[in-house]
């Protein structure tokens, strides 16, 4: 029986349908390809990896920022039957050692910039028998690694044979971002790839004729995701080697994209960006973000700069992306400001989703309780990690940690994460609700929350903040400019000044660093 719900149904579809359509552009590299050239590479990924002695679901790695290899690797690698594992680029060299020998990587893949990297900690990699150099100044490429593009030019561009993909076989084994600093690798599946794309297709509103852009690290989900999205509707990719505020304008310029997925401190730089007005954006029609939750304040500049053309989503790497969305269509009618522009929508095609209490019912609406999830999008598991994969998935659902309340439409809106939450002199903080108050001084550009160790009140609530170019505020000020708006119980005791908060990849702020720096310098 044939699998239809994999990588290669959507490469050999566009490259039957569509083979004369710009499949990608990669700018920084100056490479534009269409889909029938992007097929018949993978066919040649495909053979030169089996002549290396590659097989049925060897692991193959790579650490590059973004670049056209990266769309290539995602699709070409599961299309061929093996397992892909994206690296963060941001990682020390002994975090990329344990992920590498964790994963048992076969051929490892770099890019100029990461080559003394990865060659200063090639005696502790167990089992990569195959460096191959990819982008970059092809004169450097090290003695004994072999070269991406020669391999390809050498090799069939016919099917190597592998067989077609297993709709249930691993296809991607993605670490963590490790907001709770130890990354586990989640075994992503080509069904998970399949049906997270068709969700967002759906609630992003991606339409053949799109192009889109891609521009967070191409080893995050909030990438992987999208390119798969963009492809199972036919789109052409625009992919932008980093975040960089004025090339991300002038790509959409001259490039001409329509849509895009960014993460929140993306559209936060972008509406400070003195010089946005100089760039004609009036191509781009549709905006999915993520990444953490939109300030209300934040949230009514978008609108008036863009107009209605977003849409937010809750997603995790276990769920391989997206959970609940809120679409374009149902903010189209709302002003900003209202309550609903505060949710991430309801669940997606292919997911289900429930929020319950600790007896493990369902809450009322209302009522705060945790996100459990199951459906298409969720992880076979964590690699060789049965005990972590137990802890949270359980019969089928995904516990998420996410606390939340939902609404008699079933609209569910995040109030933190479970571990966030703060307990001071016996009552709960949500630290979403006191960085809400935060946002809306004038002066402050970014603020976290934390709870810091406190004699008499065992927990403290402390605001660490950015401040924006060109203010001035001191602690004293923001301390009395959240008496009022939040209970005083939830006031920040006191106020820390920092240039820039701890994040991961997909924008999340890693709160448990801020805690723990707090914690040892109490």
């Amino acid at each position: 029986m044939a699998s239809f719900a994999t990588a290669k149904s959507i490469v050999k579809r566009n490259a039957k349908l569509y083979p004369e359509k710009i499949a990608y552009v990669d700018r920084f590299n100056g490479v534009r390809r269409t889909f029938k050239q992007l097929g018949e590479r993978i066919n040649q990924l495909g053979n030169a990896l089996v002549n290396m002695g590659c097989s049925l679901g060897d692991r193959i790695g790579y650490i590059a920022m973004n670049d056209y290899v990266c769309i290539e690797l995602m699709l070409g690698i599961p299309c061929n039957r093996m397992i892909y594992v994206p690296l963060n680029f941001r990682l020390a060299g002994p975090e990329l050692v344990r992920i590498i020998n964790d994963s048992e990587i076969k051929v490892l893949l770099v890019s100029e910039e990461f080559q003394s990297t990865i060659m200063s900690i090639a005696p502790e990699l167990n089992t990569v028998t195959n460096y191959i150099f990819t982008v970059g100044d092809q004169s450097k490429v090290p003695e004994g690694w072999q070269q991406y593009e020669d391999l390809l030019a050498k090799s069939s561009c016919q099917d190597p044979g592998m067989g077609e993909p297993d709709e249930d076989e691993t296809a991607v084994i993605q670490y963590t971002s490790g907001t709770t600093g130890i990354p586990k690798g989640v075994m992503q599946t080509h069904r998970n790839y399949y049906a997270c794309a068709r969700a967002q297709v759906i609630t992003t509103d991606f339409r053949f004729h799109d192009i889109g852009v891609i521009v967070t690290p191409c080893y995050h989900s909030f990438a992987t995701v999208p390119i798969y999205a963009y492809y199972w509707r036919g789109c052409t990719i625009v992919i932008l080697k980093k975040w960089d505020i004025v090339e991300f304008c002038r790509a959409i310029e001259e490039e001409r994209i329509s849509a895009g997925k960014i993460v929140t401190p993306m559209l936060n730089e972008y509406l400070q960006y003195p010089d946005k007005d100089k760039f004609d954006l009036s191509s781009l029609k549709k905006i999915g973000f993520a990444g953490g939750p939109m300030p209300p304040a934040i949230w009514v500049k978008c609108v008036e700069e863009f107009g209605k053309i977003f849409s937010t989503a809750l997603g995790l790497t276990e769920t391989t992306g997206t959970v609940t969305a809120l679409t374009r269509e149902e903010l189209e009618n709302v002003e900003p400001g209202s309550k609903l522009y505060r949710s991430v929508g309801k669940e997606v095609f292919g997911m289900e989703v429930r929020v319950i209490n600790g007896a493990g019912e369902d809450v009322a609406p209302g009522e705060v309780g945790e996100i459990i999830t199951r459906g298409e999008h969720v992880m076979k598991g964590y690699w060789k990690n049965p005990e972590e994969t137990a802890k949270v998935l359980r019969d089928g659902w995904i516990y998420t940690g996410d606390a939340a309340t939902i609404d008699e439409e079933g609209y569910i809106y995040i109030v933190d994460r479970l571990k966030d939450m703060i307990i001071t002199g016996g009552e709960n903080v949500y630290p979403a609700e006191v960085e809400a108050a935060l946002y809306e001084h004038p002066a402050i550009k970014e603020a976290a929350v934390i709870g810091v160790p406190d004699p008499r009140w065992i927990e403290a609530v402390k605001a660490v903040v950015c401040l924006k170019e060109g203010y001035e505020a001191t602690a004293e000020e923001i301390i009395q400019f959240c008496k009022g708006k939040i209970a005083r119980y939830k006031v920040p005791k006191s106020v820390d000044f920092i240039k820039e908060l701890p994040r991961n990849p997909s924008g999340k702020i890693l709160k448990f660093e801020l805690r723990n720096y707090y914690s040892k310098n109490a």
